[in-house]
């Protein structure tokens, strides 16, 4: 049986989309919010789009609070009019263990839907699925940890998958 966040997930890229034609290209600010524990569930993000590719920065503004820092670099294709897009990335988790910096590295594959125009043509709403796998864990005096499937500890502590919403605000170039 489909777990339920996998069956919202694509009742949700079946919905995703007008139909309606989206600007080629555009700069956006916005919210990202997700339920991956191995990041902030609120970060800030900040992109553009060009035809079918976007970009997209995704900063972490909880940084100074709790001195765990998490930054995304993603790239994204969009498909059928701007209503779903595959993505990649990496993303970059820093943070202080024993007095002394650790970073874990990610890479990141997955998909996003634009939902329906919800309110004003400047304001537009996503949802995604996000798996992130922790490549290589680094810094302090503890060893560099490559990504491993040795037993099943290994894979549930290096693979992560989460969901996620976007709450953008764009700009048409």
């Amino acid at each position: 049986m489909m777990p339920r966040a996998a069956t919202a997930l694509i009742t949700l890229l079946g919905l995703a989309g007008s139909g309606s034609a989206e600007p080629t290209r555009d700069l956006h600010a916005g919210v990202n919010l997700r339920t991956a524990l191995g990041a902030h569930p609120v970060r800030l993000e900040f992109g553009g789009r060009w035809h079918q590719f976007e970009t997209v920065l995704v900063l972490d503004p909880n940084s100074s609070r709790d001195g765990e820092t998490d930054i995304d670099v993603v790239g994204m294709w969009w498909f059928r009019d701007g209503a779903w897009a595959v993505l990649a990335g990496w993303r970059n988790t820093a943070f202080n263990l024993l007095g002394e910096n650790r970073w874990h590295e990610n890479a990141l594959v997955g998909l996003n839907a634009r939902l329906p125009k919800l309110g004003p043509c400047w304001l537009r709403t996503n949802v995604g699925l996000e798996l992130a796998v922790d490549v290589l864990r680094h810094g302090s005096d503890t060893p560099n940890e490559w990504i491993s499937f040795a037993s099943d500890r290994h894979f549930s502590d290096l693979v992560h998958l989460s969901l996620f919403a976007r709450i953008e605000f764009a700009s048409t170039l």
